[in-house]
């Protein structure tokens, strides 16, 4: 019994020599798994927004200064080419939502010579002036007075009965003509360019089956000036027509 005793004493002082004072501090490791940081970076998406221009100015004449009405402009070449601005009653023009470059601005205006500016923009709007030159006045050459004329057929022709075959032309004759006047056979015929003659046998010259019959032409311009042409044409005569 006493035996029994003693066992269960060193059981017990076994058991407690491996207890742990719950007031002792703990010296077990706690791990804390952590999850990883994701950074997220948010980019910001700018647009660019154009910069634009204007270009100004007064369209005037070269030679006499006065402000030129509704002058038109397009751009033909470089930045902006294809636009098209009109100037205003006052001679006055804007050219506005331009973009930043070089090109050129082809202007004109009724009467007068079309003239190509180059302008350039670069950080600011521009003022730009054209002149523009007149177009020359148009110089008239006035050809000089010169009666002519043609006839066909060639040789004209008389039948029997009679029956002339016969007709001049004043088409060749130059100047600034304004009345004709042909003489023929005793006959006088005016403001003809063309004319079918009519004559007997009378009023031929020569013998023959080849005769001629004199033919005058006067031409007169404005001025009073005349030119004068006097030919013979030649007539064959058909059919002993003529004696």
């Amino acid at each position: 019994m006493r035996y029994t005793r003693t066992i269960a004493v060193l059981v017990l002082a076994v058991l407690c020599s491996t207890c742990k004072n719950s007031n002792e501090p703990s010296t077990s490791t706690t791990t804390t798994s952590v999850a990883p940081t994701t950074t997220t970076t948010t980019s910001a998406s700018t647009t660019s927004i154009p910069v634009i221009f204007s270009v100004t100015g007064k369209v005037t004449s070269e030679k006499t200064g006065e402000l030129l009405k509704f002058a038109d402009i397009e751009i033909i070449q470089g930045a902006n080419i294809g636009k098209r601005f009109q100037g205003d009653a006052n001679g006055a023009y804007t050219m506005a939502n331009l973009t930043a470059g070089a090109f050129v601005m082809r202007v004109w205006a009724e009467g007068y010579l079309v003239k190509d500016v180059s302008v350039t923009l670069t950080t600011q709007n521009l003022t730009v002036d054209v002149q523009l030159t007149p177009v020359p006045a148009t110089t008239t050459t006035v050809s000089p007075l010169n009666a002519m004329f043609t006839f066909s057929p060639n040789p004209c022709t008389i039948s029997p009965g009679p029956s002339v075959n016969c007709t001049v032309d004043s088409g060749p004759s130059t100047g600034n003509i304004t009345t004709r006047k042909w003489n023929y056979g005793g006959k006088e015929v005016n403001d003809q360019v063309t004319l079918a003659l009519s004559f007997g046998c009378g009023d031929l010259s020569g013998s023959g089956t080849t005769r001629t019959v004199s033919v005058q032409l006067t031409i007169f311009d404005a001025d009073g000036n005349l030119s004068t042409v006097d030919n013979g044409v030649p007539v064959s005569i058909v059919g002993n027509a003529c004696p």
